[in-house]
């Protein structure tokens, strides 16, 4: 049985340039489009958990740089448009590896330039400035990897283009 709301979030998600979405921006999207009056986040999360159409992976941020992020990190990052928290694929969207490695990249991309934005524009605090050039160096690096696998995949592809490839 589907509903307004999470009909909603289906339409959203197959139209979206990102394959996996983050939870927080499509409650705000939601919310600002009145669907989600009298709706708290973790019951919207529950509501599209219960859907067997999406899926969910852990939050991106919390996976590359742990318990660094300060809270006042965190809302700058918001600000900036970098959500973190769960991200929701609609199931039925079909991606290929190079197609989520690109969509991976471009969520680093993005929360590396919140974080360099954050870094500039740093309150005088030499807590906040170290966790901000922990989060820096672990997003560089970890967008470096993503862009030699994705470079790998490309390669691969290319030289194997339309033969099977051994599992």
């Amino acid at each position: 049985m589907t509903d307004p709301i999470t009909d909603r979030v289906a339409q959203i998600l197959a139209a979206d340039q990102e394959i996996f979405v983050p939870l927080l921006r499509l409650y705000r999207d939601l919310t600002s489009e009145g669907l989600l009056t009298y709706v708290d986040l973790d019951t919207f999360e529950r509501l599209l958990e219960s859907d067997r159409r999406f899926e969910f992976i852990e939050d991106l941020e919390e996976e590359i740089i742990g318990d660094l992020l300060d809270p006042r990190i965190d809302a700058e990052l918001e600000a900036m448009g970098f959500f973190g928290g769960p991200r929701v694929k609609l199931r039925a969207r079909e991606v290929s590896t190079p197609v989520l490695m690109d969509s991976l990249l471009r969520q680093l991309q993005t929360m590396n330039s919140s974080l360099e934005n954050a870094w500039r524009t740093r309150a005088d605090d030499p807590e906040i400035e170290d966790a901000l050039l922990q989060m820096l160096m672990m997003g560089d690096m970890l967008e470096r990897q993503v862009r030699e696998m994705l470079q790998a995949e490309l390669t691969l592809s290319h030289y194997f283009g339309g033969l099977e490839q051994p599992e």
